[in-house]
């Protein structure tokens, strides 16, 4: 009992298989909680003896939280904390293999904001960064739970939503009006770069890789089609 107390699940799991006279792994990490509470890791090495198990630990604990850390940077943008293209990547083609066992669909939006250049240019990259702070802020908040957004660089994001096709304008309105209010920078300037949206469906497009080329050439659609109506107003 005394052991089981300061042992997560899968610590408890292994003394049980060693009380059953089964084989252990001859390397593990065990799990074992402090006095203060933190949970300390044990990289065990054990060997087998006539009248039980003998092993040595060496503590880990700072070696695996570095290596979650770097493995979380693998698969998220430093900047926002948000997903990347990798993780992106997994997790539609997740969503795509749930939908197509359900008989539900994908809507993709890819966005991009039209004067961000001009914020770098005249502001500095730390007022960009603090926009794009900003912009995943907002979409985090105008999306559910179970939809992904994830950040491909520089000013392009992706949000992903399970919904019907026909919903598309309605989600554009949404993603627009979320990300249509002014960005509070640093210095006190306040800056507005509005977004331009694609989307493309899984009705039509079937893999990771043809959603985001369909939803991107959509984008682009609608980029040009602001500066041109910003050509016709000057």
């Amino acid at each position: 009992d005394g052991i089981d107390a300061i042992l997560d699940d899968a610590g408890r799991a292994l003394v049980r298989v060693a009380a059953s006279g089964a084989d252990l792994p001859e390397r593990f990490d065990l799990r074992m909680r402090r006095a203060d509470d933190s949970w300390m890791i044990l990289e065990m090495q054990v060997a087998r003896l006539p009248a039980g198990w003998q092993g040595i630990g060496r503590d880990v604990t700072e070696i695996r939280t570095l290596q979650d850390q770097l493995a979380s940077l693998a698969l998220r943008d430093p900047l926002t904390g948000m997903a990347n293209r990798r993780l992106l990547n997994v997790l539609l083609d997740t969503a795509l293999q749930r939908c197509q066992r359900n008989g539900t669909f994908l809507v993709v939006s890819y966005l991009d904001l039209d004067d961000f250049k001009h914020v770098n240019d005249e502001h500095g990259h730390a007022a960009g960064d603090a926009v794009l702070q900003q912009v995943a802020q907002r979409l985090l908040g105008t999306v559910r739970g179970s939809d992904v957004v994830a950040r491909l660089g520089g000013d392009e994001f992706i949000a992903v939503h399970e919904a019907a096709p026909a919903t598309a304008p309605a989600i554009v309105e949404r993603l627009s009006r979320a990300l249509s209010a002014p960005y509070d920078l640093p210095d006190g300037h306040r800056v507005s770069c509005l977004p331009s949206i694609g989307t493309a469906d899984s009705a039509t497009y079937t893999t990771p890789a043809e959603l985001i080329a369909a939803a991107d050439g959509a984008m682009y659609t609608a980029k040009r089609a602001h500066r041109a109506g910003r050509s016709r107003q000057h």
